[in-house]
């Protein structure tokens, strides 16, 4: 009950506080704000703009920021500049994943005539691990803002059959015939002085709530909860359709694996469960992994040891247990789990406090501070003359 209300106050709040600052218009800019974020109406995208309502008052007292919401389609139906705002300092700027070149340029120059004072920093959403914008951004923006990378950036670098490399890898594991690409080349110095990461899944109203208590132990009547959608592009059809035919090896476990319920069903029913199966997505990490750890479900999905987040919260063996990407040590794992309540129990703990110390230091605050400085070097001023600045975290 405890984090029902706790859910409840925080989306109270969070649609409170965006119903106040969001305007329908770039004419309608209050004369007080000094940053300006153009944002995407999808749910990861809202994702993660809320932590910057949620910590707005801390943000504005470190960094003298407030800001307004416009839905980012506004700059498109400009047709020329209505108004101009020397005072706006900062553009934070989100846009759908469809867009040509051309289509980003103009947004771009859009922003420079409207905002001829402001840096743009660039907001990617976008599930899958692909910087398909950075190579026309990289010269226009002030930082590239990211959930998560690649760990080896040369990656980035080299051809892979469709967008990223998931659809590289299963599409060649499947036989599927995808084109191959290459992203627009990005220099050594946007993955130094550009790009930033951010936090993923786990700051949501929703996740925020349950963290906010001690994580849930008691008995638990499910062995493992995976209920799996199988809809989606060729290559996502046939990973995600492995990954229920993984499940049919564990016949005589109580396994959750059908239909499609609502998420507080979707919820208590991973809290009643010992194990919980993720597996990819469009991208590697998603909601499932974050809601598992909050009901102290321990985590089963593919390796992402590729993957760097900060915090770096899913570490193999220690906050979750991964399997090979083809499930060939799926069934062994999961035995090997619901056989070894020590490693379970120690393996869920270190999972949840991870996350649970993040949300509860504010870390967020420090965590973006790079969004918000002139610079990569820098030397900290009196914050009551200017915006507080303090080091900056590099990849």
């Amino acid at each position: 009950m405890k984090s029902d209300f706790q859910e409840l106050r925080l989306n109270v709040e969070w649609r409170l506080k965006r119903r106040a600052r969001r305007v329908s218009a770039i004419a309608d800019v209050p004369s007080d704000c000094n940053a300006v974020f153009f944002t995407v109406d999808d749910p990861i995208a809202r994702n993660q703009v809320f932590p910057f309502y949620l910590y707005s008052s801390k943000l504005r007292q470190a960094y003298g920021i407030r800001f307004c919401e416009l839905d980012w389609r506004c700059l498109q139906a400009e047709e020329k500049p209505a108004a101009v705002f020397p005072r706006v300092q900062w553009v934070c700027l989100q846009t759908w994943f469809d867009l040509s070149g051309q289509q980003i340029e103009f947004l771009l120059e859009r922003i420079n005539q409207i905002f001829p004072n402001a840096r743009i920093n660039y907001f990617d959403w976008f599930a899958p691990l692909d910087l398909r914008y950075a190579g026309r951004l990289q010269g226009w923006i002030h930082r590239y803002y990211k959930k998560q990378v690649l760990r080896d950036v040369e990656d980035y670098r080299r051809p892979h059959q469709g967008d990223t490399n998931l659809t590289d890898y299963y599409s060649r594991r499947f036989g599927l015939d995808m084109p191959v690409t290459m992203q627009e080349p990005v220099d050594d110095r946007f993955f130094s002085d550009k790009l930033l990461l951010g936090p993923s899944f786990y700051l949501a109203p929703y996740l925020i709530s349950r963290f906010s208590r001690p994580m849930p132990v008691h008995t638990r009547k499910f062995d493992v909860h995976a209920r799996i959608a199988i809809a989606g592009e060729p290559w996502y059809s046939r990973m995600r359709q492995e990954a229920k035919t993984a499940l049919g090896a564990l016949q005589h476990r109580r396994v959750i694996q059908d239909g499609r319920v609502s998420r507080s069903q979707f919820m208590r029913e991973v809290e009643a469960s010992t194990l919980c199966f993720s597996p990819f997505g469009y991208g590697e990490i998603c909601w499932r992994d974050f809601e598992a750890i909050a009901c102290g479900a321990v985590l089963v999905k593919p390796d992402v040891g590729h993957i760097r987040m900060d915090p770096d919260l899913l570490l193999a063996e220690e906050t979750y247990a991964a399997v090979r990407w083809d499930l060939a040590d799926f069934r062994d794992t999961v035995e090997q789990l619901l056989g070894d309540e020590s490693r379970r129990s120690i393996m869920a703990a270190r999972a949840f406090e991870a996350v649970y110390q993040y949300l509860s230091s504010q870390r967020f605050v420090d965590q973006v501070q790079w969004l918000f400085t002139a610079d990569p070097l820098y030397e900290a001023v009196d914050k009551d003359a200017a915006p507080h600045r303090a080091t900056p975290v590099r990849l």
